[in-house]
């Protein structure tokens, strides 16, 4: 009797830390982790990045710059996801298995970005500036965390339906940036021929046309640099300077000398 009494005494066990993490409901702490590191931060990177998608520091070539454009598109669109999820998750959950599967393509993204990055990081750390290195993983939490609780959350109870949801969503995801980003290449890779190679008229076609992208990659335009850096006649360097000036509003000398660094 004595001992039934002192277990009904004893307070329940608290869940783990780990545990706390994916249960269903979110709390306040989780919360603002999740708009600091899912929301602010990658935005914040994508805007200072200084090695990864764009060079200028240290570097002349960023470390991931032919996908630069697909991570811009992919994070765009799991970042407004996990936006629309924080704060709609509760209007949302028929769709449940379609946005978890967002967020494991997110999950995915991130680990692999912080990972081919992570040589950088360490080095950074020296220059007390690496620590940025390492927000892809806690970006790559945080759309677990959610991708979890998005499971957790779906109404469908077979394991089956939920999954295929997830898969979908995924490819989709990820299948849309890479089919633009390899649309906006080949029509980069054109209009940079047609720049260097062309008549007056269509160099200056191409130059409109690639000012209009929302985003060149930067290493796409890497072979109007070394053709600048080639090109003996003043004439023709002032304009690829000026071609390259209206297409990135950058100086190409300024270019120049990030590659030669």
């Amino acid at each position: 009797m004595r001992s039934l009494l002192s277990q009904a005494e004893q307070p329940e066990s608290r869940p783990s830390f780990l545990s706390r993490q994916f249960t269903a409901t979110r709390t306040t702490k989780q919360m603002v982790f999740d708009i600091i590191f899912g929301i602010a931060a990658p935005v914040l990177c994508f805007l200072a990045d200084p090695i990864v998608f764009k060079g200028g520091f240290m570097i002349g070539e960023p470390v991931l710059g032919r996908y630069q454009l697909f991570a811009y598109l992919f994070s765009a669109v799991a970042i407004a996801v996990l936006v629309i999820w924080l704060f709609l998750e509760q209007y949302l959950e028929p769709y449940s298995s379609l946005i978890g599967g967002v967020f494991m393509g997110g999950t995915l993204f991130s680990t692999v970005v912080g990972l081919m990055i992570l040589p950088f990081s360490f080095f950074g750390l020296v220059l007390l500036i690496g620590v940025a290195g390492f927000t892809p993983f806690l970006t790559a939490f945080v759309y677990l965390r959610n991708a979890v609780k998005a499971f957790r959350r779906s109404r469908h109870t077979r394991v089956e339906l939920k999954t295929a949801g997830a898969l979908l969503a995924a490819s989709i995801a990820i299948g849309v940036p890479v089919i633009i980003s390899y649309q906006v290449e080949l029509t980069v890779s054109q209009s940079v021929e047609q720049l260097l190679h062309g008549d007056a008229v269509q160099a200056q076609g191409a130059a409109d046309r690639l000012a209009w992208l929302p985003v060149v990659p930067d290493h796409s335009l890497q072979s109007v640099v070394l053709a600048y850096r080639r090109e003996q006649d003043a004439k023709k360097k002032q304009v690829l300077k000026k071609y390259y000036h209206d297409v990135t509003g950058q100086d190409i000398d300024w270019r120049l000398r990030m590659l030669d660094d």
